[in-house]
């Protein structure tokens, strides 16, 4: 079965600079036919989970989609004028992360990283349940068979997640790629 690329990048201002990220999915399409409207539609479905639990500083710039390993089906910029997330403006530190994971089996996961900035961290770097569980129920989509054509989430190699996406309940520091190492002085 083909599976389906999407990509979504998101961009915030970090230090003074716009910083960008971006969060991959691969989708098993089953006997949907593959074409740019289908990829569109997996793809806005996408943007519309994160949103929903990114801060109003997190703006969506970008987004592409296509069959794996092949040329895009359908890109888009979204620029300035992209929607951004829906939760309230940030909290916790840019590079601060919140960690979701689908295991497969011993040693082989599914990780994607959220650079959201929307989530209050408890002294012993944990974040609340209520919140934990509020992603979790978002991320299901991409396991449960809701989303467009009734896409799931799937490994490169096109096994589905038989488990859902679930949050790390505690919050991780994830730096940008963008910008490296720092550097470090000596007294």
């Amino acid at each position: 079965m083909p599976t389906l690329h999407v990509v979504s990048t998101k961009q915030f201002q970090f230090r003074g600079q716009p910083e960008r990220f971006s969060n991959g999915y691969n989708f098993q399409t089953g006997s949907n036919v593959v074409d740019a409207a289908f990829a569109e539609s997996v793809a806005q479905a996408v943007i519309d989970v994160e949103r929903a639990f990114h801060s109003t500083q997190v703006r969506f710039v970008y987004a592409v989609a296509g069959l794996l390993n092949e040329d895009a089906l359908w890109s888009e910029e979204l620029g300035a004028a992209g929607p951004t997330g829906q939760l309230p403006d940030a909290v916790m530190h840019p590079e601060t992360v919140v960690m979701a994971e689908s295991k497969l089996r011993n040693r082989v996961y599914l990780r994607k990283y959220f650079h959201t900035g929307a989530h209050a961290v408890g002294a012993d770097d944990t974040w609340s349940v209520t919140e934990r569980q509020f992603v979790n129920a978002q991320i299901l989509k991409f396991t449960d068979g809701t989303m467009p054509g009734g896409v799931q989430a799937c490994y490169p190699n096109g096994d589905l997640a038989t488990e859902p996406f679930g949050c790390d309940p505690y919050l991780r520091t994830h730096q940008l790629k963008r910008r490296g190492r720092r550097p470090t002085t000596s007294g």
